[in-house]
């Protein structure tokens, strides 16, 4: 993995490890009827200041996610969409480059039209297992 701007890279996985901790979760997400993930709006001063602040910031903090994961310069076999899933089930055995793939289509999801799926993966501690991985892999690279 190439990346010219590894200390901005770095620096976005580390507030994705933050926000994305499972106990965050309930901060921004009610289960309802069925069992379906939804975002819930925060009663004032219930989120501490230095979290996203409703849930349009978190699609920014995953749209940021996204961006920094495509400046990784991926290898080519590693920009197509994985088996989401199956990656999550073994996070923390993913290789450097499958946490790079994996939050890449991750933090894709509240984007397209996937956030039953993002809400899963953060409340598991998915996101958060994958964005520290890479981090220290990236730390330790530099």
């Amino acid at each position: 993995m190439r990346n010219n701007e590894t200390a901005t890279t770095i620096a976005c996985l580390k507030q994705c490890e933050e926000v994305f901790a499972p106990a965050h979760a309930v901060l921004y997400m009610e289960e309802r009827e069925g069992g379906l993930l939804y975002p819930r709006a925060a009663q004032p001063g219930e989120i501490p200041p230095h979290l996203p602040q409703d849930h349009a910031q978190v699609r920014d903090l995953a749209a940021q996610g996204y961006g920094a994961m495509l400046d990784l310069g991926l290898p080519e076999e590693y920009l197509s969409h994985p088996d989401l899933s199956a990656q999550a089930d073994r996070c923390e055995e993913l290789s450097p480059e499958e946490c790079a793939q994996f939050l890449l289509f991750a933090f894709r999801l509240p984007l397209r039209y996937g956030q039953q799926g993002f809400f899963a993966l953060w409340q598991r501690g998915v996101l958060q297992t994958a964005a520290r991985r890479l981090r220290v892999h990236l730390e330790q690279e530099n």
